[in-house]
């Protein structure tokens, strides 16, 4: 990935912070002074953690198409290495192992089957976790599917 696409997909996923008491899907980024490119989508929901780690759902909307990012503040992976992404909920539902690529060493994206697992989070009573790359978070259900909906409208997907 070249380098201005890794700092405008950091500068995404770092947008805007809250608390951990208050960790919730909102709208990304979260506040309009946030920095963000104009490479960027422009429909995007995201949960971010107290220590920074963050998922965005996001669709870019010239092409239509769905990608799903984390940052992970522990990790120290390798740009460019392909990292296996799995997602399971609360119910038993899951998807994975699917790949993302490292865009930089906590950051990855994910283009592979967006859609599937945005739905298969949305199985989903009260949360679900994402494990990547080693590492392992839970996302609460609250808000999900009113800030995902718009994005997965923005690229012609339903849930």
């Amino acid at each position: 990935m070249a380098p201005m696409k890794r700092v405008a997909l950091g500068a995404l996923l770092l947008a805007g912070s809250i608390s951990a008491a208050a960790a919730q899907w909102m709208p990304w980024p979260p506040s309009p002074e946030s920095p963000m490119s104009v490479d960027l989508p422009p429909v995007a929901a995201g949960y971010k953690h107290g220590d920074g780690g963050v998922l965005v759902v996001a669709c870019d909307t010239r092409r239509k198409r769905m990608w799903i990012g984390l940052h992970e503040p522990r990790a120290r992976w390798q740009p460019g290495a392909p990292i296996d992404v799995t997602t399971r909920t609360d119910t038993g539902a899951s998807t994975g192992p699917l790949q993302g690529v490292v865009t930089d060493s906590s950051y990855l994206r994910s283009e592979q089957q967006p859609a599937l697992v945005v739905r298969t989070m949305d199985q989903a009573k009260g949360s679900f976790a994402v494990t990547a790359g080693g590492y392992e978070r839970i996302y609460l259900m609250e808000n999900f599917r009113k800030m995902v909906d718009p994005v997965l409208a923005a690229c012609g997907e339903h849930f």
